[in-house]
């Protein structure tokens, strides 16, 4: 018995070492591997591994490109109109696109934003791969076709489908296996979030729910001068610079409190009326319980005019009383306000902590919102604009028009007198295109009666014409572009001085003291002014010293001719009016053609007692 299971176990012995040997021939004459041979769960090829390392890094693009999508306003890759514009976005560090500019939407269709996902993916995959150079030790990875995606915004997820075809080959050059295709899904609620974004865009669009907000913010507080009455004989005087600051810090405060209706938005207190009353807009009928969207006041840039205004102050006009009550007065005031500044709106996806952003512009006219209602979309791409070079350059033989230049001068005893003036610069804007059409000149053939620039122009229904030259005003003209128009363009010389200074005295005992620098924490407003008629003919404005929030600007004072001029100079420190100059002042043209400096006067304390030195040119 024993006998037989030895012949038993040599046989299988030998059996094995057969198959073994067989198994070694084929290999060394067919020169194979051990793993085309033997089942994969002996000689696993882990190509598992492979396709995992892929989809990993799918993944992680597809979420970096998510995030830049939603950082700008729905667009990875930003048109070239708002790209190259300044205007069209909110710089915040990152581009912010306006999704209403003009009257133009620019909010992107979902299938914009899936073609920019798609190209992102398609861009940036193989760096993310970067050649499977953590297997080449194993196989060798041959590519056999671009990447492509195909990317779908649905509505609780984003799916990414991506065809990127590469065959695995082991080290003894025999294919292993073929990778091509792999799913990628991000949980983020893209779509909801669009979808709360655009009905935002579209309500203020049409009700201008924050232009509304900050009229009530510019009625509603009383350290902003907008419309009111104050029986007292001292005239009420209110600093520009010291005015748009608390409107900002208005804005800054109340902006983040508007809500929006049928998301997910902080309660309002019982407390707060008015809050609960203005601040929870209904700009969305659809319930998104998962969605929150906040606002952000964005302080630049900002805007503002108002008027009627005193170069950097506002003042009341003060109205007496008849004979009988001669010892009444009464101070009353009528400001009118335009303001535009952008707001960013981010759309937030709670549970993923994930934020689309966008920006639009806020704008008040006239102490009333202004905005036309947008233009409807096209589809795919159509957001890419002409560029302003190929808008300068459609010119139209149709259009060709004259633009003549005068010098013009404003005499106060002899009235006005103009001249002939050649080498004006001619720009032709239409609303965000801006033309340099060329110089005025006088033309061969004709007589130097006149400076004119004849030129084809571009179609725009309402441009702007400016005419500029070093050493004048800039002339400025609305003109619709017509065949055979001519426009007569008036620049009045001015005398541009950027040098300016301003000491200060005390004045104690009938005694004005000599002049010295001002504190640090002082800045000077001056506003000189030339009124004809009752009507004011030139102004200019400056401070001193020059500060980081002020715009640095000369004074340009009318050349040519002596004239009188209005001299205001408001000294203020970080809270109110500390002293100042007011008179009259007539430079003679003969020193102010040569002088490069002015130094103001003012007086320390109550001014209207006291009458510093008349300004000095240097």
């Amino acid at each position: 018995m024993n006998e037989k299971r030895g012949q038993i176990t040599l046989f299988i012995v030998l059996g094995i070492l057969l198959v073994v040997a067989v198994v070694l021939i084929i290999i060394y004459e067919e020169n194979i591997t051990l793993s085309q041979i033997l089942p994969e769960r002996l000689f696993p090829a882990k190509t598992g591994a492979i396709e995992s390392y892929v989809e990993g890094c799918a993944e992680n693009v597809a979420r970096d490109g998510l995030a830049l999508l939603g950082a700008q306003g729905g667009y990875i890759y930003l048109p070239s109109a708002i790209e190259n514009n300044p205007l069209s976005y909110v710089d915040t560090g990152i581009k912010v696109p306006y999704w209403q500019y003009h009257t133009e939407s620019r909010i992107p269709t979902l299938e914009i934003m899936e073609a920019h996902l798609s190209r992102y993916v398609n861009e940036h995959l193989r760096a993310c791969i970067n050649g499977l150079t953590v297997f080449q030790e194993q196989y060798d990875i041959v590519e056999k076709g671009d990447v492509v995606t195909d990317t779908s915004i649905n509505d609780q997820i984003v799916l990414f489908r991506v065809t990127y075809p590469f065959d695995v080959i082991d080290k003894d050059g025999k294919k292993i296996t073929e990778i091509e295709k792999f799913h990628v899904e991000s949980e983020i609620k893209l779509k909801r979030l669009y979808e709360v974004a655009e009905a935002i865009m579209e309500k203020e669009a049409a009700d201008m729910k924050f232009e509304k907000v900050t009229v009530d913010l510019l009625a509603l507080d009383p350290e902003i001068p907008l419309t009111g009455v104050d029986f007292s004989c001292s005239r009420q005087r209110w600093a520009v610079p010291e005015v748009e600051n608390k409107i900002k810090a208005l804005l800054r405060k109340n902006l983040p409190s508007i809500r929006v209706d049928h998301t997910n938005y902080e309660p309002v207190p019982e407390e707060q009326p008015y809050i609960l009353n203005h601040y929870v807009w209904r700009a969305t009928e659809l319930t998104y319980d998962d969605v929150r969207a906040g606002f952000t006041f964005v302080e630049q840039p900002f805007r503002m005019s108002v008027r009627p205004r005193n170069g950097n102050m506002l003042k009341s006009g003060m109205i007496r009383g008849d004979d009988l009550a001669s010892f009444l007065c009464m101070q009353r005031w009528n400001f009118v306000y335009d303001l535009q500044y952008p707001v960013v709106v981010s759309v937030e996806d709670i549970e993923h902590n994930y934020v689309l952003n966008f920006g639009f512009a806020v704008n008040v006219k006239d102490n009333m919102g202004s905005r036309e209602p947008m233009l409807a979309r096209g589809t795919a791409l159509d957001v890419v604009e002409t560029s302003e070079e190929a808008y300068c350059t459609k010119i139209n033989n149709d259009f060709v028009m004259q633009i003549k230049t005068y010098s013009n001068v404003s005499d106060p005893i002899y009235g006005e007198y103009t001249d002939v003036l050649p080498q004006v610069n001619i720009l032709f804007t239409c609303i965000k295109y801006s033309c340099e059409m060329g110089r005025t000149g006088y033309p061969a053939g004709r007589v130097k009666a006149e400076a004119v620039l004849e030129a084809p122009f571009p179609y725009c229904a309402s441009g702007i014409l400016r005419a500029r030259k070093p050493g004048y005003k800039t002339a400025t003209e609305f003109v619709t572009t017509s065949a055979g128009r001519v426009v007569d363009l008036y620049l009045t010389p001015v005398k541009a001085i950027d040098k300016y200074t301003v000491v200060k005295h005390t004045f104690a005992d009938g005694v004005l003291s000599g002049g010295r620098r001002l504190d640090s924490d002082e800045t000077a407003f001056i506003t000189i002014r030339y009124v004809d008629n009752q009507t004011v003919v030139h102004e200019t404005s400056g401070a001193y010293p020059i500060k980081s929030e002020f715009v640095v600007q000369p004074l340009e004072l009318l050349a040519e001719v002596d004239f009188p001029y209005e001299i205001e100079v408001y000294l203020m420190d970080e809270k109110s009016i500390v002293g100042g100059y007011t008179g009259t002042w007539t430079p003679q043209w003969t020193e102010l053609k040569h002088a490069s400096e002015i130094e103001f006067h003012v007086v320390e304390g109550d001014f209207e007692k006291a009458s510093a030195p008349a300004p000095v040119l240097k």
